[in-house]
């Protein structure tokens, strides 16, 4: 099991495809345009994004597993990716917004390039549990040297662009 850590400052993470994602949008992107352009990568497979909290973030810890078995947690959600480099990037809205606005800028960001899980090439299902209650108000309950996030890394065999959503998970518009 891989354990990583990375800095959320606005309450989203994703799990990327970046030799497929395409990142830039506009130089004056409106959040709209910004979501519209996630749910497209999300459903080409390069993207998983989901909400972390309603405050504004934090610093998480994610356990990486590739046994659906050991997965703990009661909110969970699944969602498909297609790995094209061996590589899949953990990332953060920060990082996908600068992106988003300059055409200089990429995923893995310079801070981020080392949030990686090396993987065969292929379709994956990922299942993303969440290890707090999502309820808490206060960042000062949520133990910071807990797993806070279980992301399970399954290979899929099926043609998988079927069953494809555009979900931006626990969040709403």
């Amino acid at each position: 099991n891989m354990k990583f850590t990375i800095l959320d400052e606005d309450g989203f993470l994703a799990i990327v495809n970046a030799d497929q994602y395409q990142s830039f949008v506009d130089k004056d992107w409106q959040f709209e345009q910004l979501i519209a352009h996630f749910k497209i990568q999300i459903k080409q497979l390069n993207l998983v994004l989901w909400q972390t909290n309603e405050w504004g973030g934090g610093v998480w810890n994610i356990e990486v597993i590739r046994d659906s078995n050991l997965l703990k947690g009661q909110h969970q959600f699944k969602q498909f990716i297609q790995v094209t480099n061996q590589k899949l990037y953990f990332s953060n809205y920060t990082d996908l917004t600068m992106a988003a606005q300059f055409t200089d800028e990429c995923i893995p960001s310079k801070d981020n390039q080392q949030l990686c899980v090396e993987l065969a090439n292929g379709p994956y299902l990922m299942t993303v549990s969440n290890l707090f209650e999502k309820e808490q108000d206060l960042e000062e309950e949520i133990d910071a040297s807990a797993i806070h996030f279980q992301i399970c890394i399954e290979p899929h065999s099926e043609n998988i662009l079927m069953g494809q959503t555009d979900n931006i998970h626990w969040f709403e518009l």
